[in-house]
């Protein structure tokens, strides 16, 4: 008698013959076990896809992907949290380096808020416009001091807000090829 089992999908129904459960490897080479309602809507799923990158993934009652828990293929865990219509409205991720960042995301889509940590763990948050570009940056250097720069349309620092070493504040003004044209003290 084998006590191997083979197939490219396996199916759980329960008593009334609905389908609660689904284990295959999709055309893509993904390998996914997918969980259903009571209702014949998945409503979660654990994969691996074919690059090896593992993911767990939420729907609502709506049909609609709410939360993703995944790992890059470069290593980087993430979440992604969506709205009812599907669209990424917060991120929370860390980079190669461990360096964690949060964004968050207009109804289009676009990044407005980032806040995060470099790979020396200082702190940052930028704010960005409708088209998802930097405009307003808060950061703290090595030594606490902090900063806070404008960015134009076009992504050039335009001012910067600081305190000099010793703790003047100081004020830049830059042009449009973000040379210095004014400045105090």
């Amino acid at each position: 008698m084998s006590k191997i089992v083979r197939a490219e999908r396996f199916e759980l129904v329960d008593r009334s013959g609905r389908l609660r459960a689904g284990l295959a490897v999709e055309p893509d080479q993904a390998v996914v076990l997918s969980l259903y309602d009571g209702q014949d809507r998945v409503r979660a799923a654990l994969g691996v896809a074919a690059d090896g990158s593992p993911g767990l993934s939420l729907w609502d009652t709506a049909g609609e992907m709410r939360a993703v828990l995944g790992v890059d293929t470069d290593g980087s865990p993430l979440l992604n949290l969506s709205d009812g219509d599907g669209r990424i409205r917060a991120l929370l991720s860390l980079g190669p380096d461990g360096e964690p960042l949060l964004s968050l995301h207009d109804s289009g889509g676009e990044v407005r808020i980032g806040f995060g940590l470099d790979a020396h763990g200082l702190p940052s948050l930028l704010l960005c416009d409708g088209q998802g570009d930097g405009r307003l940056g808060v950061d703290l250097d090595s030594e606490g001091s902090p900063s806070v720069g404008l960015r134009d349309g076009e992504g050039r620092f335009r001012a910067l807000l600081d305190l000099a070493p010793g703790g003047s504040p100081r004020v830049r003004l830059y042009d449009e090829s973000e040379r210095v044209i004014w400045e105090a003290p």
